[in-house]
């Protein structure tokens, strides 16, 4: 069962990833490979965390162990961004609140 579903942009060049609603070790290792799977041959991935509204420890080393291949993050909960923050991840990733950002910041 699929925990992620994709969206695409610009002639389906740009993948968006909604991530699930809970992103806990439960659904962890099956997200991280589907990761795998999208980001095959260094596909940068924009990650949609607007459905997302909760996650832990595992959600966020999804997060660390795709760091390369994440362009940005889009719109992440308010509990969400508080645990990237706290974690220093916004240091790392590009946090953007609208799609129109994530789409014009996309790095490949």
């Amino acid at each position: 069962m699929s925990h992620l579903t994709v969206s695409y942009y610009q002639d389906h060049t740009i993948p968006l990833v909604h991530f699930p609603e809970k992103l806990t070790m439960v659904e962890s290792n099956e997200v991280l490979e589907e990761i795998k799977l999208l980001t095959m041959g260094g596909t940068k991935i924009i990650v949609d965390l607007a459905g997302t509204q909760m996650m832990d420890s595992s959600g966020l080393a999804c997060l660390v162990k795709n760091r390369d291949l994440i362009s940005s993050v889009l719109s992440p909960q308010p509990t969400v961004l508080s645990l990237l923050e706290l974690t220093r991840l916004t240091e790392v990733l590009e946090i953007t609140l609208s799609l129109k950002d994530a789409i014009g910041n996309y790095k490949q």
